[in-house]
């Protein structure tokens, strides 16, 4: 690196000389050939990249003025421009009044905290993009932040299809160069909009305009190694320094951040309508407890289990969750009440493969499950809770006719 370009690699480039001039051997010949077939402009390193042995020639065709060197900033771009411009996009009625007060907010210049909540499927986004919009006619940058570095190339790819190359990405999982590149960009004023992982809130962005948190709830926001920071907060106070509006949008809104909005601490703008015709999930929530007190399958309720049913008569498919891998969720004596432990850990064991076999999902510990219980050698165990191979036995058994697997 020269230290003349802070914060960009150097890349030496060979453009043809003038006039032309006479080459002397095969290797001279090469080098001009290739240079003129590239237009007359190339990187070194792409010339010699075939046969390293060439760069000794293009040095000797530089002292006698063939060619000539010259060095240029190389930026390392993780994310390329889209390939074609999205569709200008009308906002909805709901969109519109929430975003009156971010524009306004925006054009005051001062700090206003906002918690945008939105159903999923509202546009949420696009009330982002119009809010950056405003920040950026008023000559100043704005921070766009996502919970999970899997989420940030599908919202940069938006928001360069929106913004062009004004915008930058930060996240942990750039490489070193590149990272270094970003941040330079974002500091001199190349870039006006970050989008990027909780650590882009420290983008070096002058004069911010605009800081937004998307699903302000997850948890990813907070790093638990040191320097140990959430995210979001951070966000909220950087925008306090810099005078700013700060937007947290979330479809479940955080504890936190709903009882500041309650308080008014935070100002609660609402997308309460999904876009499109397929509107909002039907929801029913079915009490368990009741199903048991009834007779009733402790895994697969009438509810669910007339519902999958249902699907597999008109030939649909149905996915069912469960956050729980593994038979049993533990192995009970009935007799002395001693829970089977792992001897590593000091966890509960889980019953795996039908229940023959107990596995520690901490260390991977795994022993074949006890037949007694080896503190008082009671042969009554219990097996309680269950896994995703108990409801994939259950859907199995309660559906013949479906073919069931299970993915965990």
């Amino acid at each position: 690196q020269e230290i003349g370009a802070p914060g960009f690699r150097e890349a030496r480039v060979a453009v043809l000389g003038d006039p032309p001039f006479e080459p002397k051997g095969r290797a001279q010949a090469e080098v001009l050939e290739r240079l003129r077939a590239a237009g007359g402009r190339a990187r070194v390193a792409d010339l010699a990249r075939d046969r390293p042995s060439l760069r000794g020639t293009i040095d000797r065709l530089a002292a006698k003025g063939a060619l000539v060197l010259v060095d240029e900033r190389d930026l390392r771009e993780p994310v390329g421009l889209p390939d074609r411009d999205t569709p200008a996009v009308t906002p909805t009625p709901d969109q519109e009044t929430a975003l009156e007060p971010l524009r306004a907010a925006v054009a005051e210049g001062a700090f206003r905290p906002f918690l945008l909540y939105g159903v999923t499927g509202s546009g949420k986004t696009e009330v982002y993009f119009r809010a950056v919009e405003e920040a950026l006619s008023r000559g100043r940058g704005a921070i766009v932040l996502v919970p999970e570095i899997g989420l940030t190339p599908m919202l940069v790819r938006a928001a360069r299809a929106r913004f062009g190359g004004t915008v930058s990405v930060l996240h942990s999982e750039l490489a070193a160069g590149e990272r270094h590149d970003q941040w330079w960009r974002i500091r001199e004023g190349d870039s006006r909009v970050v989008v990027g992982a909780r650590s882009a809130v420290f983008a070096p962005v002058p004069a911010l305009g605009l800081l937004v948190v998307d699903e302000e709830h997850d948890g990813s926001y907070k790093q638990d190694e040191s320097p140990r920071y959430h995210g979001r907060d951070v966000a909220v106070m950087r925008a306090r320094l810099e005078g700013c509006p700060a937007v947290l949008g979330s479809a479940t809104p955080s504890v936190e951040s709903h009882a500041n909005a309650l308080r008014g601490k935070y100002e609660r703008l609402t997308l309460p309508v999904r876009i499109g015709p397929q509107g909002l999930p039907r929801v029913e929530i079915v009490d368990q407890r009741a199903v048991l007190k009834a007779g009733g399958d402790p895994i697969l309720s009438p509810t669910l289990r007339d519902a999958l049913a249902a699907r597999l008569a008109r030939g649909e498919q149905s996915l069912v969750l469960l956050n729980r891998r593994g038979y049993a969720t533990s192995l009970v004596c009935r007799e002395c009440g001693l829970e089977a432990m792992c001897p590593n850990c000091s966890v509960s064991l889980t019953l795996h493969h039908g229940g023959r076999s107990a596995l520690c999902h901490y260390c991977g510990h795994e022993a074949k499950a006890p037949a007694a219980c080896p503190s008082c050698r009671g042969a009554y165990l219990r097996r309680t809770g269950f896994g995703t191979e108990r409801v994939a036995e259950a859907g199995q058994a309660a559906l013949t006719a479906a073919p069931v697997e299970r993915l965990d």
